[in-house]
């Protein structure tokens, strides 16, 4: 009886200290529930005081609803009674599965459920309302096959789960803009996955198992920035012809295992960001001088370029290091319209990290002091 009565009371006190939100909220249309330690939706949010007593036009419906930073382990059923809802927010939760009357909203644009416990994504809830869905830091092992009728999605967020595929399906996104895979498990990426993101500006696929990129990856036509960091990749994408016209500016390719890098990627015209620190490249790319400043000290960095390319291959281990670790360096100091990567130490004179981040640097303010004679 007692527990009974606990539990009655733990809920007593969470609708009571909701009311005033949702009071709000019957006004505004935006309900902000965060925060509250709430183990389910109040009941009050769908069934509202005052609407069955006839005030109904005092009130309006409720299009945004944030339950981030719960206790929330279902959504609640009746969800489904909330017609005119655009945003639903319930990250950081305990949610072990998503409710499939999610599907009978046909205005949802914005579904963020990241920081969950959910296993699997339903068929149902792909629909085509969907603008931005975040998924991340769960533990999903794939997505639906039906994320392909989500015609009007624009981001993807599903970092930190345990994909490790993607439906075929997937390249009919053309307005996908961004996609965060990175801290999951896939073991392939093919062109066919990428060769309808014609929208697509920014892709991470760090840490996961990929040992080759899509070869129409890096020429999609809005792509921006790739980051790929931290997989075990062997061999560069061949780069078509539509290089050229491709719009790719920052390029990761950091802790894989390159050997060599091939093709023109001087065509790259707006790249100024390529990270290749801690591969096992052992010729440095004679074309990356195609970036480099003209004239005189065009034609110097050209000429370290050739004598490290000739001294890499004949040198030991610790010396071929050490000289890859300093002259590029060296070259990065040169260069100026791409900033290379090719070792973890930085450049403090530029601020520039060469693992791919920068440094800022704060400088401490002067106080003065002000002696009185007394």
């Amino acid at each position: 009886i007692n527990a009974e009565y606990g539990v009655q009371f733990v809920q007593a006190m969470e609708s009571g200290g909701c009311e005033k939100s949702i009071s709000k909220a019957l006004q505004s249309g935006v309900l902000k529930l965060a925060g509250r330690e709430l183990t389910n939706i109040p009941d009050s949010v769908f069934r509202p005081d005052g609407v069955a007593d006839g005030e109904w036009w005092m009130h309006c419906d409720l299009v945004a609803i944030d339950l981030s930073h719960n206790l929330i382990c279902a959504i609640d059923p009746q969800i489904a009674s909330l017609e005119r809802l655009q945003s639903l927010l319930m990250p950081h939760n305990q949610l072990e599965g998503i409710a499939l009357e999610l599907a009978e909203l046909p205005l949802l644009a914005k579904l963020h459920l990241h920081n969950n416990k959910i296993r699997d994504v339903p068929p149902e809830i792909m629909i085509p309302s969907l603008v931005e869905l975040s998924l991340s830091e769960n533990t999903l092992s794939g997505l639906p096959s039906e994320i392909g009728q989500c015609g009007q999605l624009q981001v993807l967020l599903a970092s930190g789960n345990r994909i490790d595929r993607l439906p075929a399906s997937f390249a009919t996104l053309q307005c996908l803009r961004k996609l965060e895979l990175q801290r999951n498990s896939l073991g392939r990426l093919g062109d066919e996955h990428v060769i309808g993101l014609t929208a697509l500006q920014e892709i991470d696929i760090s840490h996961n198992r990929l040992d080759a990129l899509p070869n129409e990856l890096l020429t999609l036509p809005s792509l921006v920035r790739c980051d790929a960091r931290h997989n075990a990749i062997s061999k560069f994408p061949t780069l078509s012809a539509q290089t050229e016209s491709a719009s790719l500016g920052e390029l990761f390719l950091g802790f894989n295992r390159l050997e060599e890098v091939e093709g023109p990627l001087g065509q790259l015209r707006e790249l100024t960001v390529l990270d290749l620190g801690d591969n096992k490249l052992r010729v440095f790319p004679l074309y990356l001088t195609d970036w480099f400043v003209g004239g005189l000290v065009g034609w110097l960095v050209a000429c370290a370029a050739r004598l490290i390319s000739f001294l890499l291959p004949v040198l030991p281990d610790p010396y071929r290091s050490s000289l890859c670790c300093h002259t590029h360096l060296i070259v990065v100091a040169c260069v100026a319209s791409c900033l290379l990567y090719t070792s973890d130490a930085a450049d403090e004179e530029d601020s520039v990290d060469l693992g791919g981040r920068r440094i800022i640097k704060k400088k401490k303010k002067k106080r003065k002091r002000y002696v009185t004679d007394s």
